[in-house]
């Protein structure tokens, strides 16, 4: 009910789409890389709360990868990159049987990960986790990357 008139007030939202949440996945793991850096050598911090997040991504990922092997192509034109050029992503059924396969094993790898990490031994952790999760986030939009021809007047 709207408080103020008594009416019903209807709120639709839009169905999650598989693209949504694979997008959902990159800026997630782009995040937990940026926390990474935040605090460099919080290293129980980073190996057991930040990489499993990026754990919880890789299945989320994989799952999205799963839901678009069924679903029509999803396509969406973000408004970064180059000027009157921007970023076009499409995810279909190929594209979601690979983010199947990033997302399980970098799921499987982010889990291994939080565990391998030793004190005082090479690199700083933060460094190593902004690294590997902007690695992950690049890899999936690699695999979501679409070429409008359209645009670029290519028949």
């Amino acid at each position: 009910m709207d408080f103020f008139s008594g009416n019903a007030v209807q709120v639709i939202f839009a169905p999650v789409t598989p693209l949504d949440i694979a997008l959902g996945v990159i800026v997630a793991w782009l995040a937990i890389g940026i926390s990474g850096v935040v605090l460099p050598i919080r290293l129980q911090f980073i190996s057991r709360v930040l990489f499993p997040l990026g754990a919880l991504g890789g299945a989320a990922l994989a799952v999205a990868g799963f839901l678009a092997l069924s679903h029509a192509p999803s396509v969406v034109v973000l408004p970064i990159g180059l000027p009157n050029l921007p970023a076009h992503l499409r995810l279909d059924s190929l594209s979601g049987f690979f983010l199947v396969l990033l997302g399980a094993v970098s799921a499987g790898i982010s889990l291994f990960s939080a565990g391998y990490f030793r004190e005082a031994e090479g690199t700083s952790p933060g460094l190593l986790c902004i690294q590997y999760h902007v690695f992950l986030a690049s890899m999936a939009g690699v695999l979501l990357a679409d070429s409008d021809r359209d645009q670029a007047g290519i028949a």
